[in-house]
């Protein structure tokens, strides 16, 4: 993680994070005030864009992106005692250190939830809607301002075929 000093915010995007049971226990020790933005997408279509991506890797990656991809959905998801594995967060940290956001509205409209991180954050209040344009090749949204056409790698999104 980045360093930061007391007036800056660091952010960090890691998804493999919710599937280790030892990672919250951690972060808390750690960092006792963090506050964790959780974007929820379907199961099914999370696990076909992980499978889609790690296919897509280029040939010579020596790394293994998700390591525990087990034989069935389920148990993948699924702790020894039956619960969801995302569920050990609240154990570990309040409630208005969590924003949890649709995953399928922020790709349909992503300034709505923007301002809640905003607000979530307490940070100022920044973006607007023109900071935001759809890419229709990629079939997502991607940011304007302040680089013009500012757009994820070509790795990321997908064509979109009707």
């Amino acid at each position: 993680m980045v360093y930061s000093t007391l007036d800056q915010i660091s952010m960090e995007k890691t998804p493999a994070y919710s599937l280790h049971p030892n990672v919250p226990a951690m972060v808390k020790a750690l960092l006792p005030d963090v506050k964790l933005i959780i974007i929820m997408r379907d199961p099914v279509e999370r696990a076909i864009s992980d499978f889609v991506h790690d296919i897509t890797l280029p040939k010579g990656c020596d790394f293994f992106i998700h390591s525990e991809i087990n034989n069935t959905f389920e148990e993948s998801v699924i702790d020894s005692n039956g619960r969801v594995k995302v569920e050990t967060i609240p154990e570990y940290f309040n409630p208005e250190q969590i924003l949890v956001l649709d995953g399928e509205a922020f790709i349909k409209n992503p300034y709505p939830a923007v301002k809640l991180v905003e607000q979530f954050l307490g940070v100022r209040d920044y973006f607007t809607r023109d900071h935001f344009y759809y890419e229709v090749q990629k079939g997502f949204f991607c940011l304007n301002k302040p680089i013009p056409n500012n757009c994820m790698r070509r790795a990321k999104g997908r064509l979109i075929r009707k």
